[in-house]
Parts: C-alpha cells; structure tokens; sequence
C-alpha cells in the first residue's frame, strides 16, 4: 500500500479544472493501472491561497500526474500493528431508511436510500464505525467539526454529501480487521472524496 500527498497550487487547479472531488476522482483514476479504480480512497484539503493538499491511499504505486508536487510513501508492513493512533477523518455519516423505496413495478428496492445523519447522531455514529473496524475510540477526546454540504457538479447533474470532520485517539484491539478497515475506508461518499482516515501512531 502507499500513501501519497499532492500539493497543488491555485494556477495549477484552474489550469486543470479541479474545482471538486469529483473532477479529482477523475484525474487519480489516470495515476492508477486499469481495474484499479475503485480500490483507492482519497481526501482533498483545501488551503485557501495556498491551493489544495490531496492525500491517495492506493495498492498500487501511482504515476505522479503533470501537475503538483507528488511525494509518494511506502506503508510499513508494521505500521498498522501499533495499539493506539491519532486519527484525523473527514466522513459523510449516512444511515439507510428502515422503509426501502419502491420501484416501478411495486417491488421493494434491494437497498435503501441512504439519508444524513443529524448532528445529535454523530458521536454514535463513529463509535458503531470504530467497534466493526476492530478498535474503541473515547468519545470524551473527539473533536467533530460539522463542514456543511459538499457539492459536486457532472454535466448537469448535482451530487451533495455531508462532509464531517472527526479527530481523536483510537485504541486497536484487532489489528488485522482494523488494517481491512482502513483500506476498505469509512462511512459512504468514498468515490467523493470521504472515508480516507488519516493515522499517526502513538508510541506503545
């Protein structure tokens, strides 16, 4: 696995045309060998007059595209065995309505449309998220940072998400499911840009 950071200044956002995730999406996919388009997981920050910090997290090493500054890691194979680990994790909480919708032909849909998650529902939700990836996080030491919607635009369709910012510690008690956890992502919205959780390892 890698990690890759892009750092991208104004002129070269414009130039290309990356004015939302999923114009991003779009270009990643082009740094990737075919097939691997759905197997990585990214995150866009953006630094105002400074342009935008873009973080990939591929199986595959990328082919640094012509524009930006790539800085490309290797993943330790050890590195997700430590106990505990900052966390820093922009997600699009959703949960599936209880009632699924009908089709056409009056049949239940096979899955539910997936609706956001209130404020007030937050907290629950990224304990439930942390329990199934193998690790406990302490709620009392979670900052959550509400950033609104997220909009992207293709053609003349609008795709919108809730983007929510979550930072804290979290404590491994399986490091394997937690590895499987992290790669698979976090949350809905991945090919948008959510679910990429950012770690750094606490010494044990």
């Amino acid at each position: 696995m890698y990690l890759t950071q892009i750092t991208t200044d104004i002129q070269e956002i414009q130039k290309n045309g990356l004015f939302d995730n999923y114009r991003w999406k779009q270009e990643l996919c082009k740094s990737l060998p075919p097939g691997e388009e759905r197997s990585f997981l990214f995150r866009t920050t953006d630094k105002g007059r400074n342009g935008i910090v873009t973080w990939v997290l591929s199986r595959e090493y990328p082919k640094a595209l012509p524009f930006g500054k790539w800085d490309i890691h290797k993943i330790a194979e050890n590195f997700y065995r430590h106990k505990k680990y900052f966390f820093d994790l922009m997600a699009n909480p959703t949960l599936r309505r209880f009632k699924k919708p009908i089709d056409e032909n009056g049949k239940e849909k096979m899955h539910g449309k997936r609706v956001g998650i209130p404020l007030e529902g937050h907290e629950g939700w990224i304990e439930r998220k942390f329990k199934d990836a193998g690790c406990k996080v302490d709620l009392k030491f979670v900052s959550i940072d509400n950033y609104g919607l997220q909009i992207c635009r293709h053609k003349d369709s609008e795709t919108q998400h809730s983007a929510v910012k979550f930072c804290g510690v979290i404590e491994v008690g399986n490091s394997e499911i937690f590895q499987k956890s992290v790669f698979s992502g976090f949350g809905s919205g991945k090919a948008f840009g959510f679910g990429l959780l950012l770690l750094k390892p606490i010494d044990d």
